[in-house]
């Protein structure tokens, strides 16, 4: 039997906002799987689209971890950046500077080139940054070559010329191969021009199907994100007492980065905010909060020092989903409880250094705000679309896919991913109050 998930008593002060804004999580995951069973057949269809392009190539290459493929991309794209510029330096560039009179406007270009040439292919089109420097130029390399050598400036623009991502894709597909097999490498090259995009009117009209879904949420049109974060600051405040405070963000960061000037005043940083500081490796764990609620318990003989007891975090949400659940409990929960091991973090706000403490005699609250809830209706399409993603690990799959334009996903596939939701958050309510709200 699935565990119920309660929201916490709300105080006498804060119950009728409270109750307008409060969901019953357990509820909701309730609604999306009735949605599931009562939706037509055991297999449902999604349309490839933008999205699903990359890790469809990653599985085709036969890189499983998304950390390396993305670094891969990116080292691909300094390195070729790097190549086309040094390439325009040492063909075109120097070349016209040993023309007579030419090096005399620009005395210390020899030695520049030669640092830039010095430079490893991952330091990227930066290696070149100087060629423009200088008391005339003043950093301008376009204005540069205009005037000092016009006769190489279309090969200048070729050089500098902005790598897109599917430029950069196609150069990484091919640098595999000789790894995997032509037919995989074939099939990679098909993805670069085989996807839709979706538009908003594609979302509206295609989100409220329950079979062939087309809903991809991560290509769809957002909402405005400070907005959401202010409806989740105004209802934080209605439910504060007496002897509680608000910080609308608080970023997260390890203390390896305290001394970095940007750091040094927390008035860099929005009106309101904070910084939790800690020594635990963040492993690419958020590094932001989006409403902290704490008190101040003072110590010491001049009661100016204070601890600051966190009670409650709040992530603020566009919309509420099986998505930002999920995304929830895997990154921001864990998140919180690396700080609430960490002995050494403390909360830097308000011009002071205090040093944390999570829960008040209590569970410490963790909630989600949301502008508004997705339907269970349209619920559907994003649970479609998780269970496609996981699909496209597996290169028959894929191959299968692309052939297609579209992927098959076995019902009982989405319905396994909303229960391991479901004994994700039952998990997390052994250490937090779970809740979530609405606008």
């Amino acid at each position: 039997m699935a565990c119920q998930i309660h929201s916490p008593s709300p105080t006498a002060a804060a119950a009728a906002a409270a109750a307008a804004c409060e969901v019953d999580i357990q509820a909701y995951i309730n609604s999306v799987e009735e949605e599931l069973i009562r939706s037509r057949g055991e297999i449902l269809t999604k349309k490839l689209s933008e999205p699903n392009r990359k890790p469809m190539i990653r599985t085709l290459l036969g890189i499983d971890d998304k950390s390396e493929f993305d670094a891969r991309l990116r080292t691909t794209r300094k390195e070729t950046e790097y190549r086309r510029l040094e390439a325009f330096v040492r063909n075109n560039l120097r070349p016209a500077l040993q023309r007579e009179g030419r090096l005399e406007r620009v005395p210390d270009m020899t030695n520049i080139i030669a640092d830039a040439l010095a430079q490893p292919p991952t330091s990227g089109a930066g290696a070149f940054r100087k060629l423009g420097t200088g008391p005339v130029f003043r950093g301008n390399t376009t204005r540069m070559v205009e005037e000092i050598a016009p006769e190489v400036l279309s090969a200048y623009g070729l050089a500098t010329a902005e790598l897109t991502e599917m430029d950069v894709l196609g150069l990484v597909i091919c640098s595999r191969k000789f790894d995997v097999s032509s037919e995989r490498i074939d099939a990679a090259n098909r993805c670069l021009g085989a996807f839709i995009s979706c538009s908003e009117e594609d979302y509206h009209s295609a989100s409220s199907k329950t079979n062939n879904l087309d809903v991809d949420d991560m290509s769809c049109p957002k909402l405005n994100g400070k907005q959401c974060e202010l409806g989740c600051t105004e209802y934080l405040e209605s439910q504060l007492e007496a002897n509680e405070k608000l910080i609308g963000n608080v970023y997260v960061n390890h203390k390896s980065a305290l001394n970095r000037p940007k750091y040094q005043d927390v008035n860099v940083f929005r009106s309101g905010s904070g910084i939790m500081w800690t020594t635990i490796e963040r492993d690419n764990a958020c590094s932001e909060f989006d409403g902290v609620v704490y008190k101040r318990e003072t110590f010491g003989g001049d009661g100016e020092q204070c601890t600051a007891i966190i009670t409650e975090i709040w992530e603020a949400k566009v919309s509420i989903s099986p998505s930002t659940l999920w995304d929830a409990v895997t990154k921001k929960c864990k998140s919180i409880r690396d700080l609430m091991e960490d002995e050494e973090a403390y909360l830097s706000h308000d011009g002071r250094q205090m040093p944390l403490r999570f829960g008040s005699g209590e569970k410490l609250v963790f909630g989600i705000y949301g502008q508004s809830v997705l339907s269970p209706e349209n619920a559907i399409g994003q649970m479609i679309s998780m269970a496609a993603a996981k699909a496209l690990g597996d290169v028959d799959t894929v191959l299968d896919s692309l052939d297609r334009g579209y992927i098959e996903v076995g019902r009982d596939k989405a319905l396994d991913d909303l229960e391991v939701l479901r004994s994700q958050l039952c998990s997390m309510e052994e250490m937090f109050h779970i809740r979530m709200a609405t606008k």
